[in-house]
């Protein structure tokens, strides 16, 4: 499993490639957390566009750093997601909880347009 985090823009973006599973699991979620608590900007976006597999311990992962960015009042979305983890979200209905993105620019613009729309009302 390999892990890069960056930030543009003044959103987070996490790439993860690999294998998401229950042995990488706890360090991907130990990493992520330290990066998010020590930055200013609360958006994530998570490209999963090389994650070749994840299991149901890495979507538990996945959903413990949503709560987390949820209760910092921050967002996640998920971007160019490959088959077999698409696969897993569908089976568990995790789509329904998550924000997914076919490419990382739609999930970057989807904060832009979010902004847009909040300052409209």
């Amino acid at each position: 499993m390999d892990i890069t985090m960056d930030q543009h823009d003044g959103i987070r973006l996490v790439n993860l490639s690999g294998m998401l599973t229950s042995d990488t699991s706890e360090s991907v979620r130990a990493r992520v957390q330290s990066w998010y608590e020590q930055q200013d900007c609360p958006n994530v976006v998570f490209d999963l566009s090389r994650l070749d597999f994840m299991d149901s311990t890495g979507l538990g992962v996945l959903m413990a750093i949503l709560k987390m960015i949820n209760e910092k009042s921050g967002q996640m979305r998920i971007a160019s997601m490959q088959k077999k983890p698409s696969t897993l979200l569908s089976i568990t209905r995790a789509y329904r909880v998550l924000d997914i993105y076919d490419t990382v620019d739609a999930a970057f613009a989807s904060f832009q347009n979010q902004a847009d729309e909040t300052k409209a009302e």
